[in-house]
């Protein structure tokens, strides 16, 4: 299970995320500020499988972080990126997708962002109906990053030019941490049903104050200029998610030092300033130096012509070919053309042609076709050169991500290898143990299951409070075995079991979030045939265990329970409630619950003054329904016998209540007294 981060991550950093998820495996999708590589990053290109990401990872959860936190970005491209991440969500991804905003759209002025954010949330909730996944929208406030040269609010705090705000605008930011904070809490909380959840402005601080606060002159404040205004809030995030924002914009601005608006240049000498001016692919430097080469050849042309050595090498033709390879085939035309033209002048002045001659003697037009065919070869070469490279380099980048994400993938596979391993060879809560719990609760006795379910979640929360309950005709509770003494705050009423009853079926359990006194922590559901046959509350739990690792730990643990219940409940031979066993079948069950050894159950077989066939259907009746699941009627050579377990309920108290029946108790013992008195009797018969 994984957290998948992506959308304007630039904002983010490494170690807020770390902090915000530390039990979360996540995953960004983007490049992160201030990345020291603890955290997954896999860039964000075209080539991207989204889809396969989202296997391969076991993405759960998606956190996407629009443009429109950054007020200094435009929202150009965003709508690719969305459409490409909801094309990959098919119907077999069950995710929980946060698509977190900036305030624009909140306020109360219309605006263009604001009528683009509108439009990209119809588009999410549109996908999220078709495609079956889960949608919340969390409408924050802008995110800052003093250290982007490029940031709205630095460009704002240090701007060396003249600023005009509004006196009461207000500074709509929020810390990066905080909102982190969160999302973290709506992802611990979340609920399938759709939410547009508003972050308020706490700090209520506006840019005056914030200017004469942090000492920083050089902004106009003007009641002409335009004013942004948040609609009123409807969220109540304290009281949903117990979230507030902790840190406020001035006190995180006055513990910084606020980076100048002086930039130091560098002083680039003639040489560099000309390799960069020839670098830039503009038309204008073309032409430049399309002229430069041209005037340099006629230069050369014309003052070496008088020299035995030099004057047999063209350098028109040199100029040409330089023209060619380096801007192209169309200025290699051009070259050509002005190499002809200047031919063409030089040879006029010299009085070795004229154009007569030129027009009429074919073999004067040799070195212009030369100079034309140089042109368009050397164009030629260098744009197919050009485009080879082009098509080489997209090659070269494509394999280079598909590389990079295989090598993610492979050693996210060997590390969860390695962790796996890890957890089955050596940790308390690992599946080794769990494989164990599983044969443990492999057992014909509804008894021996429940003590070892109650043992075994005892010993990994580390509470004595936790009682098992059977409900009956969903709408009580009957106690069947506990570790506490007093059970009074562990017993759900009818209609407390009505309110969680739903949550507990379609969850398996449910945690006190508000901590309400009148609920235990935890509660637990037991299943057989997809209905409810018992619950299991846990309270007083050691803070360490109140986390959402030993929640979806339970779940885990109580789905396998409920698995094995259904095993023990369709082996059953007999749907009635506290049948008389015969003699050999009370026998083993004896038998098996001796080997029981656990501190919650005390064991007593009670010997009744009753015989089996003459005891009346009302008494019967009466005394079933004071009896639970935990104990057994058993009938031997006539006599009926009642197991029941003395750690909840004292023998002072079965002795009250069947006292109340005018059932009369002969003898009681131990299982194992009980056992050797039966074989006793059985070897005298």
């Amino acid at each position: 299970m994984a957290v998948l981060v992506t959308g304007n991550v630039e904002m983010l950093k490494e170690n807020d995320l770390l902090k915000m998820f530390p039990g979360e495996k996540v995953i960004v999708l983007g490049r992160i500020s201030e990345s020291k590589h603890r955290i997954r990053s896999i860039a964000w290109k075209k080539t991207t499988d989204i889809k396969r990401l989202l296997t391969v990872y076991h993405v759960t959860s998606i956190l996407y972080f629009s443009k429109s936190v950054d007020p200094s970005k435009d929202l150009d491209g965003e709508l690719l990126q969305i459409r490409k991440i909801l094309n990959a969500l098919t119907e077999d991804f069950f995710v929980e997708f946060l698509y977190v905003t900036g305030p624009d759209a909140r306020f109360q002025t219309e605006n263009s962002r604001g009528i683009m954010l509108s439009a990209y949330e119809q588009l999410l909730r549109r996908y999220s109906q078709q495609q079956h996944f889960s949608l919340k929208i969390l409408q924050s406030l802008y995110l800052y990053q003093l250290s982007n040269s490029t940031d709205d609010l630095r460009s704002i705090l240090t701007s060396d030019k003249d600023i005009t705000l509004h006196p009461d605008q207000k500074a709509y930011y929020i810390l990066g941490r905080d909102l982190l904070d969160l999302c973290r809490r709506i992802f611990d909380n979340w609920t399938d049903t759709f939410e547009r959840i508003e972050v308020p402005d706490s700090f209520d601080i506006t840019f005056q104050q914030l200017f004469e606060e942090l000492n920083i002159y050089g902004a106009t404040f003007s009641e002409e200029a335009p004013l942004s205004v948040l609609k009123p809030q409807t969220s109540n995030l304290r009281k949903d998610y117990g979230w507030f924002p902790k840190v406020s914009l001035l006190e995180d601005l006055s513990t910084r030092d606020l980076p100048t608006s002086a930039k130091e240049q560098k002083t680039l000498s003639l040489a560099d300033r000309l390799r960069k001016l020839a670098k830039l692919d503009k038309t204008s430097v073309k032409v430049i130096v399309l002229i430069v080469l041209f005037i340099l050849g006629e230069m050369l042309s014309h003052l070496l012509s008088n020299q035995m050595y030099f004057k047999t090498v063209d350098y028109r033709l040199f100029a040409i070919v330089i023209s060619g390879l380096s801007l192209g085939m169309f200025y290699g035309i051009w070259a050509a053309v002005f190499a002809s033209i200047g031919l063409i002048i030089q040879n006029i002045l010299a009085g070795e042609t004229n154009l007569q001659t030129l027009f009429f003697e074919p073999a004067n037009w040799i070195p212009y076709i030369i100079y034309l065919v140089s042109g368009l070869v050397s164009g030629y070469v260098k744009e197919k050169d050009q485009a080879d490279l082009f098509r080489i380099l997209v090659e070269n980048e494509h394999l280079e991500q598909q590389l990079s994400d295989e090598e993610s993938f492979v050693e996210d596979l060997l590390s969860e290898k390695v962790e796996l391993t890890h957890q089955i060879l050596e940790r308390q809560d690992s599946y080794g143990r769990i494989y164990r719990f599983l044969e443990d609760l492999e057992t014909p006795y509804l008894e021996i299951f429940m003590v070892k379910l109650l043992d075994y979640i005892s010993n990994i929360f580390d509470t004595d409070e936790i009682a098992i309950y059977e409900v009956r005709d969903n709408q009580t509770s009957k106690l069947q075995l506990t570790t506490a003494q007093n059970t009074t705050h562990l017993m759900l009423t009818a209609e407390q079991l009505s309110k969680v009853s739903q949550q507990l079926v379609n969850n398996t359990v449910w945690v006190n979030q508000h901590l309400r006194d009148d609920y235990p922590m935890y509660l637990a559901g037991i299943f057989a045939n997809g209905d409810l046959r018992y619950y299991l509350s846990l309270d007083h739990l050691p803070t360490d265990k109140l986390n959402l690792y030993h929640q979806n730990l339970l779940k885990s643990l109580m789905g396998l329970a409920s698995l094995s219940y259904q095993r023990l409940y369709q082996k059953t031979t007999s749907n009635v409630q506290h049948e008389i066993l015969e003699e050999k079948v009370f026998c083993q069950k004896l038998l098996a619950l001796r080997a029981v050894d656990s501190p919650y159950f005390v064991g007593q077989v009670l010997h009744l003054g009753v015989v089996a066939e003459e005891i009346s259907p009302t008494v019967m009746i009466r005394l079933k329904e004071k009896l639970s699941s935990i104990n057994s009627l058993g009938q031997v050579e006539n006599q009926l016998y009642l197991l029941i377990n003395t750690y909840a309920q004292s023998l002072a108290d079965w002795h009250e209540k069947l006292s109340d029946l005018g059932v009369e108790i002969i003898d009681e013992r131990n299982i194992e007294e009980a056992i050797e008195a039966i074989a006793f009797r059985q070897m005298m018969s």
